[in-house]
């Protein structure tokens, strides 16, 4: 639930959630912007967002619109109204889940991260970044604990787009940021700066990164 809390969607706000299946951070984000609010939820396969739609229906949730589209094709978002706010949960290595998933172990390949999990990361961030309002933000995660694909890949992206820049997450964590401030003391300082990993030693949670982008 991070993700959605650090993005801080406003009631009224329009959002995109891309790579958003299995829809729970859609429901999250929907329940945050409220009625006047619009979720524009999308996923590149078609089954995902069958499901998607399936289970929207199913609780009665209106403000959120699901399509099929490409995350790295700025064509196939046109459907979409443009966005104050974007979450970027992008597909990842997955490292970060290897305590409830220990075959990802057997299944670790750095030549594959780097030739195809980090361009295709960089691909979404790039495509997304021009579609956000000015004054907008963005936020960026991962279930992953290599810093290609987290930190270097962020810090690539601000020096290639001088209009974003990190910024603190510090006050819409709410009491779980109190908590995990709690349990690794390091997160004061990085949810100040706007990027933080949870280390699952540290935090007793699955591993996961999160950087929030503000565009000016």
């Amino acid at each position: 639930m991070l993700p959605a809390q650090a993005l801080a969607p406003k009631p009224g706000d329009t959002v995109w959630d891309l790579c958003a299946a299995p829809g729970g951070k859609s429901l999250q984000l929907a329940e945050m912007v409220g009625g006047e609010g619009r979720v524009y939820a999308a996923d590149l396969r078609e089954q995902r967002v069958h499901l998607m739609k399936k289970e929207f229906a199913r609780l009665s949730v209106n403000n959120i619109i699901v399509f099929q589209a490409d995350a790295t094709t700025a064509l196939d978002w046109q459907a979409a109204a443009k966005p104050d706010r974007i979450l970027l949960d992008v597909p990842c290595s997955g490292l970060g889940l290897i305590g409830s998933k220990p075959e990802l172990k057997l299944a670790w390949n750095s030549r594959a991260v780097s030739a195809e999990l980090v361009p295709l990361q960089k691909a979404i961030l790039e495509q997304a970044s021009g579609q956000l309002r000015s004054g907008g933000s963005m936020v960026y995660s991962t279930c992953t604990l290599n810093p290609a694909e987290n930190q270097e890949q962020i810090r690539g992206f601000l020096a290639r787009h001088p209009d974003y820049h990190l910024a603190a997450i510090t006050g819409q964590l709410g009491a779980a940021g109190d908590k995990l401030q709690q349990l690794d003391p390091s997160l004061y300082a990085a949810m100040a700066e706007g990027m933080i990993t949870l280390w699952p030693h540290r935090t007793h949670s699955e591993g996961f990164f999160v950087a929030l982008l503000q565009k000016e």
